[in-house]
């Protein structure tokens, strides 16, 4: 999943930009890119970003989900806000995990299987091979800092 906006239920992004209910990740369509290279399937759309489980309560996966967001996490509105402040760019991208809106809980994977799940490790070969790919390509070296 590429978020193409998320929602700020956190703390963190309020101490680097001015208030609002979303934050635009600025790179969406080039991280897009990159997974069309890679022929790598994704979505994009809105997601929701909360500092605590415990924040994700139906009321609120209603209102999200009727707002049009498709995932919840927990960084992504924060390191996009710090990023547009220090004037970095962000390349984002989600892989899933579990189904929390589900009638019963699923976890999607047996105890001990990574393969195939959020906890595979090739997910961190996509993120390298998505940093290569961006430091590589002129199109995509605009106006960006490397770290």
């Amino acid at each position: 999943m590429i978020p193409t906006e998320s929602y700020r239920d956190e703390g963190t992004s309020y101490h680097y930009k001015k208030a609002s209910d979303y934050i635009t990740n600025t790179n969406a369509n080039k991280v897009a890119k990159f997974m069309d290279y890679k022929k790598l399937p994704y979505v994009l759309g809105k997601n929701w970003t909360t500092d605590s489980f415990y924040r994700e309560t139906e009321n609120n996966i209603a209102k999200r989900k009727e707002e049009g967001c498709i995932s919840v996490e927990m960084e992504c509105s924060a390191m996009q806000s710090v990023c547009d402040f220090r004037g970095l760019e962000l390349f984002y991208f989600l892989t899933s995990g579990d189904l929390l809106d589900a009638p019963e809980w699923d976890q999607r994977h047996k105890d001990g299987e990574y393969t195939g799940t959020q906890h595979d490790t090739r997910h961190f070969d996509i993120a390298i091979e998505l940093a290569d790919y961006v430091s590589n390509n002129e199109n995509l070296k605009e106006n960006y800092h490397k770290i």
